[in-house]
């Protein structure tokens, strides 16, 4: 008797394990559920590289479109640059991010300028609705998250990334299957379904990925690299669904520019104080400054937009109305340092485009021909962008009688930021192209500045970014780093002209 009760509370137990979506393995049991918990066994496998390369990354920058929908026909969409980055000494992590963020409720729509960092003391936010920029000192990493969404800042964010254990969802899954291959804009995508277990919440979970809002979520890693190309959240009615019916993604969250970094790299975690915005600092901050060397007291300047690296604002100093000297750079015993092959690959035929230039023309790629193109991307909200403006001008100097054009590339998100004047008040007289940001994914731009040098075809003949010291440590500091700029760019333009 009680041998026949044991066995009929296996089969009913199996029965509703099976129904809920759990991978129940006892003795006994099979059909379904055993069949699932092999499944997820596989896609759990699967996604093992991906989690192997999250965790010995030391810095993860990408790009990211978001959008959701929300109660009362309330729609955003945001657009932002974002670094993380792990701190070598202690594992910690760092976060620097900048956009923009579009609010539709009933027609019409506001933007909202995006910035945010956190130093692993010091999380500072710029929150556009109380005109202010927030310093906080989260007593942990799931305040910093909170803090964030003070400002609109936490939903670009891929929290999963920085947890001891990277996309540990996977292991704590109620419901885990590998969907196939789909493609996620060029990339390749192995995807994942992640499903909360039955009755888990943000409470005994944290801020895992499948319930980060208490949902289930499809997983998009590129096939290529194995990094993120896509999360989208689905509402909790999708737990009863299958694939064929499952209900619309309520939120999506898109990457680009995804790219994984073996080392760290020197952040500018400032975020910039609008006019007419003010600081509010809430308890400890004074005590946190005071603790380090260099606080980062926000820098009054423009907001950040969705091309920045950091945020933070550009250096401040005297503007000088003569422009700079064209003198012939300083000489380097070293060759031309390689184009970097994450970026564009050399010989890739530069894509066309029609911009708006300050010159009130407007100029596209093939106004060009037989010309050498010099490309640079770059925004006021950038100090490495506008620190570079110096070796543009002296390249566009030293060459615009030689067949060569120099052309900017601006884009600023932030409506009150002025790209002529600042270029008529620093003596810029190269054409500087104005809202580039659409062209910068054609040329795979992943920070700012970016600069890409195209023969007389229009091939890529190289490409850089950001600013880079000189080898042996020559002219240290960002003297050496401009003038290490102007000479790659010259000897770039050199080898454009002598090819036929």
């Amino acid at each position: 008797m009680h041998r026949t009760f044991g066995r009929m509370n296996r089969v009913v137990l199996a029965m509703c394990v099976s129904a809920l979506g759990l991978g129940w393995t006892g003795e006994g049991a099979s059909g379904p559920g055993v069949a699932w918990a092999q499944a997820a066994g596989d896609a759990k496998e699967k996604l093992e590289p991906t989690r192997a390369v999250l965790r010995q990354i030391a810095r993860l920058t990408y790009d990211v479109e978001f959008r959701a929908d929300l109660a009362g026909a309330r729609k955003v969409q945001a657009t932002a640059k974002v670094v993380l980055q792990r701190h070598e000494t202690d594992g910690t992590w760092r976060i620097v991010l900048s956009g923009e963020q579009q609010n539709t409720v009933g027609g019409r729509t506001t933007s909202q300028p995006l910035a945010a960092t956190w130093d692993g003391k010091i999380a500072s936010v710029l929150v556009a609705q109380r005109r202010h920029v927030r310093r906080t000192v989260p007593r942990d990493f799931e305040t910093v998250r909170l803090d964030f969404g003070q400002g609109d800042a936490s939903a670009v964010v891929l929290w999963d990334v920085m947890t001891q254990r990277p996309l540990e969802a996977v292991d704590v899954a109620g419901r885990l299957e590998y969907e196939g291959v789909e493609k996620v804009g060029d990339e390749e995508c192995d995807v994942f379904w992640i499903a909360p277990a039955p009755g888990t919440t943000d409470a005994n979970q944290g801020r895992t990925l499948a319930t980060l809002a208490g949902v289930p979520v499809r997983l998009a890693v590129s096939v290529r690299d194995r990094l993120p190309r896509r999360i989208e959240y689905f509402p909790l009615s999708a737990l009863r669904s299958t694939p064929a019916n499952r209900p619309a993604p309520t939120r999506v969250q898109t990457f680009s520019a995804v790219v994984g970094h073996m080392d760290e790299a020197e952040l500018d975690l400032t975020v910039p104080l609008p006019e007419g915005f003010k600081v509010s600092d809430g308890p400890g901050v004074r005590e946190a400054l005071n603790d380090r060397p260099q606080g980062p007291a926000p820098a009054s300047g423009p907001a950040s937009g969705p091309g920045s690296g950091p945020a933070s604002a550009p250096p401040s100093g005297p503007a000088s109305a003569a422009p700079p000297s064209a003198a012939a750079p300083v000489t380097y015993e070293h060759p031309l340092l390689p184009s970097d092959d994450e970026l564009m690959r050399t010989g890739t035929q530069g894509p066309d485009f029609r911009l708006d230039g300050s010159d009130g023309k407007q100029h596209s790629l093939s106004d060009y021909p037989g010309k050498v193109v010099v490309l640079a991307f770059w925004g006021t909200w950038s100090p490495d962008s506008v620190a570079s403006l110096d070796a543009v001008q002296r390249v566009h100097e030293r060459f615009k009688n030689r067949g060569v054009v120099v052309l900017g590339m601006n884009f600023e998100s932030n409506p009150s930021a002025d790209p002529l004047k600042h270029l008529r008040d620093k003596g810029h007289t190269f054409v500087s192209l104005l809202r580039a940001q659409p062209i910068s994914g054609r040329y795979k731009v992943r920070r700012w500045p970016t600069f890409c040098v195209l023969g007389k075809d229009h091939r890529l003949v190289w490409t850089g970014d950001g600013l880079k010291s000189p080898p042996g440590g020559s002219r240290p500091g960002a003297d050496g780093q401009v003038a290490y700029l102007e000479s790659n760019l010259s000897q770039a333009v050199e080898k454009a002209l002598a090819t036929p």
